[in-house]
């Protein structure tokens, strides 16, 4: 009977190890998350939500687009105001129903620096922005 138990046990810590090794110590895995501030009169607002470390996921979620596609832009810049008028970095992809979820062309502590910021822009990625979203550490 022990011994059974025993093989259980270590049959269970063979499964769970694995997963419990996939993340770091200090990363919960629930990303870091920031607002979207609507711009250029558009009433779109939302979230920003960064996950991972060596090439994370950044995924964004809009109210008030109406489902129309929009472009999603990474420029430089430390504030909105400033990244407004920056040119974009990377595209990051285009928005589906309020939605994107994309891979960051660069590593999370770069991008979380505090001098990247996040636009969604009205259909092209060179078109206005209506949706604003900086990214930084607290």
């Amino acid at each position: 009977m022990f011994k059974h138990l025993l093989l259980s046990v270590a049959a269970a810590a063979l499964f769970v190890a694995p997963a419990a090794a996939q993340i770091a110590p200090n990363d919960s895995g629930a990303g870091v998350q920031r607002g979207m501030t609507a711009v250029n009169s558009s009433a779109q607002t939302g979230m920003v939500t960064v996950f991972g470390r060596d090439r994370p996921r950044i995924q964004v979620v809009i109210d008030g687009s109406r489902g129309h596609a929009e472009s999603v832009t990474l420029v430089r810049g430390r504030d909105c105001p400033q990244a407004l008028a920056a040119r974009n970095i990377a595209v990051l992809g285009t928005l589906r129903g309020g939605r994107l979820t994309a891979t960051s062309p660069m590593p999370m502590d770069r991008l979380m620096s505090g001098n990247y910021t996040v636009l969604v822009r009205n259909n092209t990625p060179e078109s206005r922005p209506v949706s604003c979203g900086h990214l930084y550490l607290s």
